[in-house]
Formats: structure tokens, C-alpha cells, sequence
């Protein structure tokens, strides 16, 4: 008798949010739907959970619809300058390097922010 192995299925912002509306319907079962996305019944019944996160104000203009994760940042002041300061020099057409922005980023650990390392990707 051989087990065959789940593969792990990551499903995007919008496919979450239709299988909620799909749930809410209530025209088929929760086993059902769960066959039609192609995902385990267990899967199915952690999403429901993460509706807050799935459904907030806002998370259409944050987040693309295509992205599987919500993950944000924890310095958004940080994150938002040092955007700022990327456009600004993309726009002077500027080079820019991964010691440049490594260096640029650091002025986070000059603002106070102990625990901030700058990362390269």
C-alpha cells in the first residue's frame, strides 16, 4: 500500500476570496468545493478562519490580487523612505548597486532601529 505524497497547493488572494463567497453560498458542500479547488478539506476550513485578514478595508489597493501572501512589513516608515528615495534616484537615473542600497538602508540603524538588518533580495 503506497501513500501518495500532497503536493502543496498555494492559492492566490482572489481564488481565497472567491471560495469564501463559494462557502457562503452554501450550493454545495464543504467537500465539494474543496475537490473543485484542488485542495484538502483541512485547507478549506483554515480559510474561513483567515477571513478578517482576507476581507479588511484597503487590501485591494495593498496587496495585487495574484499575490498568495499577506505578509507585511514590520519598519513601514522605513520601507516607505527608502522607497521614496529608490524612485528619486531611479527618475535621476542614478546608479544604483546592491552595496549602494545596502548602504542607503542602513541610515534605518542611524534612526535608531536596533534589530533592522539590510538584506540583499
Amino acid at each position: 500500500m503506497s501513500l501518495q505524497k500532497r503536493t502543496c497547493k498555494n492559492l492566490i488572494i482572489e481564488t481565497k476570496l472567491q471560495l469564501l463567497a463559494d462557502v457562503d453560498k452554501k450550493q454545495s458542500t464543504k467537500k465539494e468545493i474543496a475537490e473543485n479547488y484542488g485542495i484538502p478539506h483541512n485547507t478549506l476550513t483554515t480559510i474561513p478562519k483567515k477571513r478578517a485578514k482576507l476581507e479588511r478595508p484597503g487590501l485591494a489597493t495593498e496587496f495585487q490580487p495574484k499575490r498568495k501572501r499577506l505578509r507585511t512589513t514590520e519598519n513601514f516608515d522605513i520601507d516607505q523612505a527608502f522607497f521614496l528615495w529608490f524612485k528619486q534616484a531611479r527618475a535621476m537615473s542614478a546608479p544604483l548597486s546592491n552595496p549602494i542600497l545596502t548602504s542607503q538602508a542602513e541610515v534605518a540603524q542611524e534612526l535608531g532601529m536596533k534589530d533592522f538588518t539590510a538584506s540583499v533580495g
